[in-house]
């Protein structure tokens, strides 16, 4: 059976307007509360929950930029060819931009 639980990061003001019509968490406790309530979708802003410490909890991570998904999962490949590991920090290769080039659209329904 497909995963269906997602934590989706919205990245940008337009990927907010893309998915306005959804519950969007904006702090960091109602994140954590939705996280904790095992919700099956949750949209938040911010890059900390996008961490593959939730993938044991059974989530999969996206990013969506300008209406862009961006499905992060251990071993997928950069552009320039290298695998993303476990041990790799997440939010930190979102602030300084690492997946920008890499965003496509993938029709991930908001």
């Amino acid at each position: 059976m497909e995963n269906c639980k997602k934590i989706i990061c919205l990245l940008d003001t337009e990927s907010l307007l893309y998915c306005s019509a959804k519950d969007i968490y904006f702090t960091w406790t109602a994140t954590q509360n939705a996280i904790k309530k095992h919700k099956s979708i949750i949209y938040t802003t911010i890059p900390e929950f996008i961490s593959f410490d939730y993938i044991k909890d059974g989530y999969s991570l996206y990013l969506i930029k300008n209406t862009e998904t961006l499905h992060i999962y251990p071993g997928m490949k950069t552009p320039d060819n290298k695998d993303i590991r476990i041990g790799h920090h997440i939010p930190k290769l979102i602030y300084s931009g690492f997946f920008d080039t890499m965003f496509r659209n993938e029709n991930q329904e908001c």
